[in-house]
């Protein structure tokens, strides 16, 4: 099965696509618009690893 990322479509002249809140810099990515005050997550999982830090995440967003 062959690649068909955006260089082997474009070649070197590929465009570019601006990251969107990527590990590089998240200064530019915070919204306050985006909150999850009030809502109420269910995460399975939260008691250690990627679920953990998810609903740590979530509850510094407001959820419940």
């Amino acid at each position: 099965m062959a690649r068909t990322g955006l260089r082997t479509l474009f070649g070197n002249n590929a465009p570019v696509i601006p990251r969107t809140c990527g590990a590089i810099d998240r200064r530019f990515c915070s919204r306050p618009e985006r909150t999850l005050e009030g809502k109420i997550a269910l995460i399975t999982g939260a008691a250690s690893g990627i679920g953990k830090a998810t609903a740590a995440k979530f509850i510094a967003n407001g959820a419940k």
